[in-house]
């Protein structure tokens, strides 16, 4: 018998994307979402991947980097600002994965 994908319901990823969103400059763990949506990490994990196609870490390193290229177009705000706004560690950090 053929093993079916496990998939997340709309409602749990709306809620772990907001989470991940709202958490950015404050280095949201996957294990806090995964307790938020009352589920294991690697059942998070893989659910999430199934569900929308990047695993969540991919998926926040994508917004991080939207959200970078939203504030670099605001010239009075310092790429270290952006950096932490942005859940980096450093301005260095942010430049390599930039």
């Amino acid at each position: 018998m053929k093993r079916i994908p496990e998939s997340l319901p709309a409602w749990k990823v709306e809620r772990a994307k907001a989470l991940m969103l709202d958490h950015m400059a404050h280095s949201c763990s996957i294990e806090m979402v995964a307790r938020e949506c009352a589920i294991s990490r690697s059942h998070f994990s893989r659910a999430f991947k199934n569900t929308t196609g990047v695993p969540p870490h991919i998926w926040l390193r994508q917004e991080q980097i939207s959200k970078a290229e939203a504030l670099l177009t605001q010239r009075n705000i310092s790429l270290c600002h952006i950096a932490l706004e942005c859940g980096f560690s450093d301005q260095s950090y942010f430049t390599r994965v930039f």
